[in-house]
């Protein structure tokens, strides 16, 4: 358990707590840990002041295992108790809790991460402040963020109208995000490889979608059968007749100058 850690911090789950609730058990079939995103963010904390990591959001621990073969002390939390019991059979130290309002003290991890999730959290600058709160002079907050940008460059969320609306609408500009972080070093990631099955590597990959076995994975596509299921299997239908005709864009896998997320890392000052 992270050095520090206070007492209570877990929420009753709603929204997409209830989606990894439901992927938990196979979630790690579709969700490593890419070395295209895992490299960058063991580099990012490895100028951190000690080797304690806080990993907000870290689901099944897929990226704290890589961070503690690496030789880093990482907790995992996280708001779905179904999730962190998987983190925890792989023998990683848990805790429930909300990213808004982390039950940690002041100062008391040497990097925090916060991978691939914010864009789940409507309170995200309370995320960012308790992120900052609990870090150690000069330590490290990295985080893997997907953006306005990405969601705006993302072409095949054309195909499923209310999901890009929400999808938008959870998303902040990259520059929102780094204003609560001054003097962050922001970074665009091009993400070729398909180890980490998020939507957003989908674009580069959009036949990836039409396999339920798959997209059942990503919270977009869970959400959209949730929500939309007759939109979601016209969207797929038209995705792929748009696929066996050769109709998609031009260059719709080509890298952009916004990558497929953004790495971000910020250091707390002494």
């Amino acid at each position: 358990m992270l050095p520090g850690m206070a007492a209570g911090g877990g929420d009753n789950g709603s929204g997409f707590a209830r989606t990894y609730a439901a992927q938990a058990a196979t979630y790690d079939r579709t969700r490593s840990a890419s070395t295209e995103t895992a490299g960058p963010v063991l580099n990012a904390i490895s100028s951190a002041p000690g080797r304690t990591v806080l990993d907000v959001g870290g689901g099944t621990g897929n990226y704290a295992l890589v961070m503690r073969a690496s030789g880093f002390s990482v907790t995992v939390a996280d708001r779905s108790a179904e999730m962190l019991a998987v983190a925890a059979g792989k023998g990683l130290p848990t805790c429930r809790a909300d990213a808004a309002s982390l039950p940690f003290r002041d100062r008391s991890a040497d990097a925090v991460t916060i991978l691939s999730m914010l864009h789940h959290v409507p309170r995200w600058k309370e995320a960012l402040a308790g992120a900052r709160r609990v870090l150690r002079p000069g330590g490290v907050l990295c985080l893997l963020l997907y953006t306005r940008e990405h969601m705006d460059s993302h072409f095949f969320l054309g195909y499923f109208p209310s999901g890009r609306a929400w999808a938008s609408r959870d998303t902040r500009p990259i520059a929102e995000y780094a204003a609560e972080l001054p003097g962050a070093d922001v970074q665009p990631l091009q993400i070729r490889g398909t180890g980490d099955l998020t939507m957003h590597v989908m674009r580069r990959h959009p036949s990836l979608a039409l396999d339920p076995g798959l997209s059942a994975q990503t919270s977009f596509f869970a959400r959209m059968l949730r929500e939309h299921p007759a939109e979601l299997q016209a969207g797929l239908a038209r995705l792929a007749s748009d696929i066996s005709s050769g109709s998609l864009p031009a260059g719709y896998d080509r890298d952009l100058p916004d990558g497929d997320a953004y790495l971000v890392t910020w250091r707390k000052p002494a």
